[in-house]
């Protein structure tokens, strides 16, 4: 099972990862991209957020599994917020 998962945005963002295997946070101006296979299902373990911790603007998050988009979201705005999960 290949998972990507991605957190899109124009500026300075807070992009929380979880995994089965982690958790991580970072701040990151951009796209932050973060791929890896997996051999077993992995349900509601599986996340990605982008949120704006200054300005304002667009946010948005992607997770595919396979080739299929499973979940994506987009939020504008004051500390936008965009929240992807299978």
């Amino acid at each position: 099972m290949k998972i990507e998962l991605e957190a899109s945005g124009v500026g300075e963002l807070l992009v929380t990862i979880r995994t089965p295997h982690r958790v991580s946070q970072r701040d990151k101006a951009g796209t932050v991209y973060y791929t890896h296979e997996y051999g077993l299902p992995i349900g509601g373990q599986l996340s990605v957020t982008a949120q704006r911790w200054k300005g304002s603007g667009p946010v948005g998050c992607k997770i595919t599994i396979d080739g299929r988009v499973v979940s994506e979201n987009n939020s504008a705005g004051q500390a936008a917020v965009a929240i992807c999960k299978p």
